[in-house]
């Protein structure tokens, strides 16, 4: 008990003494008070460091959410331009037209003309339409691909609500892949190929080569001229009737004017005959047929002839002047009527005076679009494709 009672006294008088000594040095207790000072100096700045990396990491985020508030204001503006430019630039898709009624009539010509419809899916705000719009104007081996073997038509895909059958058979295609959407179709309404166009896109446009080939892979299994002739014989041979054969190619225009006709009036000239149109561009043999039926060199097209089913020419419509083509003044018309006159066995005169009054009032009607006297000469017979 002593014993411990000693030590910690003499460790008491040891302290006492250190820090009388301490005070007695001025240059020892001015290092401590430096020590203390730097201490708290350190403290400080890092402190001031800690706080700095604190702001700029505030204004880092700061910035980061100002850069993605300022590209998705960019990103809406672009929308915003790319919609409105949309809304400026001509009108591919009628948004107003009856997508039944659209198919229908390209159905018809195509049966007409023995070619494929392409229906093309999309709308007016689509960049990816109207890049498509301009490849089919613009690049000549896809034009022509199209202006021989295809009829063409631009369907709004609003207009599919409009009717069950087409939404069911198309808008799930349409809504899987986006748009343009192709679907091909035979002419009698059979779907060929269903299409989404996106394996076709090459750097921000469609190839044009990879759209050719798809259009050369779906064309239409074109009869020859001697088959189109020879089952039109059979018919009229069949019902007592005889053949109109129409020669044409696929850029005439005088030629689907001449078409279009026919079909306007279809029962009247089925009364007598069988149509039988030649596409002596597309249909093998053409020229061959048109050179035995009796065309002339130079003749140009539309080219026609009545041909009875065993073959024999009755007459053509080379004319005193040459071809009549598509006849709009009085000179080709009588050559027209004249030609009805001599081979029709069951209209009746009444009947083809009807028809030649409708010849008439719509070669009037093209004669002023083309601000020229209906009697004037310059028909179809110009058109020497």
């Amino acid at each position: 008990m002593r014993q411990t009672i000693m030590t910690s006294y003499a460790l008491v008088l040891i302290l006492t003494f250190a820090g009388f000594a301490a005070a007695d040095d001025p240059q020892a207790a001015g290092a401590a008070a430096a020590d203390k000072t730097a201490n708290k100096g350190e403290a400080k700045q890092d402190q001031a460091v800690e706080s700095a990396k604190e702001d700029d990491d505030d204004a880092g985020q700061a910035a980061e959410q100002g850069d993605a508030k300022q590209d998705a204001t960019s990103e809406a503006a672009g929308d915003r331009e790319a919609k409105k430019g949309a809304e400026q630039a001509p009108k591919i898709f009628d948004e107003s037209a009856d997508a039944r009624q659209q198919i229908d009539q390209a159905l018809r010509s195509a049966q007409n003309d023995k070619k494929q419809v392409l229906l093309v899916f999309g709308h007016n705000w689509c960049d990816w339409c109207r890049k498509l719009h301009t490849l089919f104007q613009d690049d000549a081996t896809v034009r022509e691909r199209l202006t021989n073997d295809y009829v063409v038509a631009w369907i709004d895909t609003g207009q599919l609500r409009q009717h069950a059958g087409l939404e069911k058979k198309y808008s799930s295609e349409v809504s899987k892949h986006g748009v343009p959407f192709f679907a091909v179709l035979a002419g009698d309404g059979t779907v060929v190929k269903l299409q989404e166009t996106g394996p076709f896109e090459k750097e921000g446009q469609h190839d044009p080569e990879k759209v050719a080939s798809f259009l050369q892979e779906n064309m239409p299994v074109v009869p020859t001229a001697e088959m189109v002739l020879a089952e039109a014989r059979g018919r009229a041979g069949v019902a007592g009737k005889a053949v109109l054969v129409c020669l044409s190619t696929p850029t005439c225009n005088w030629c689907r004017r001449l078409e279009a006709f026919l079909a306007a009036h279809a029962d009247e000239f089925a009364r007598d005959y069988v149509i039988a149109p030649i596409d002596i561009a597309r249909m093998s043999e053409g020229r061959e047929v048109a050179r035995r039926l009796g065309i002339r060199s130079g003749s140009g097209v539309p080219w026609m002839a009545v041909v009875s089913p065993g073959g024999d020419v009755l007459i053509t419509s080379e004319g005193p002047r040459g071809n009549i083509g598509y006849p709009i003044d009085a000179r080709e018309i009588a050559h027209f009527v004249d030609m009805l006159k001599k081979t029709a066995r069951h209209s009746t005169p009444e009947e083809i005076a009807k028809l030649e009054a409708a010849l008439r009032e719509e070669g009037e009607k093209i004669a002023a679009t083309l601000k020229r006297p209906s009697e004037a000469s310059g028909s179809a017979a110009a058109s020497k494709d």
